[in-house]
């Protein structure tokens, strides 16, 4: 199961010294796939305008965006880095087993009408 991540922070009230690592974060896009209980990160992103991005159909996002370097050519610390990060925001087996079932009961919704 293919799915984009887009995780969102609230805005910070102060600026700091960490504030362009933190607006970094607020545009940064996960392609990720779910297999067997699992998360895999397939390519990790920066994006300009995180709204506009939404607003692309399926198809147009992978077409139009450069999706980054493949994220398992990535130096392992940073991919280690990157998915301790992806858990802090609860990107775990946990999710995945939702996400699988969620697409099978509306695959199967789908099937009975």
């Amino acid at each position: 199961i293919f799915f984009f991540l887009m995780i969102r922070r609230p805005p910070r009230s102060t600026q700091s010294r960490s504030s362009a690592a933190s607006d970094v974060y607020k545009r940064q896009v996960y392609d990720c796939v779910s297999i067997q209980s699992e998360i895999q990160v397939q390519f990790s992103t920066i994006v300009g305008d995180i709204e506009a991005f939404r607003a692309l159909p399926k198809f147009e996002r992978s077409t139009t965006l450069y999706p980054g370097p493949d994220f398992q050519t990535l130096d392992e610390r940073l991919q280690n880095a990157l998915l301790e990060y992806l858990q802090g925001f609860g990107v775990n087996e946990e999710l995945a087993v939702f996400i699988e079932h969620v697409s099978l009961d509306k695959e199967q919704r789908l099937y009975m009408r």
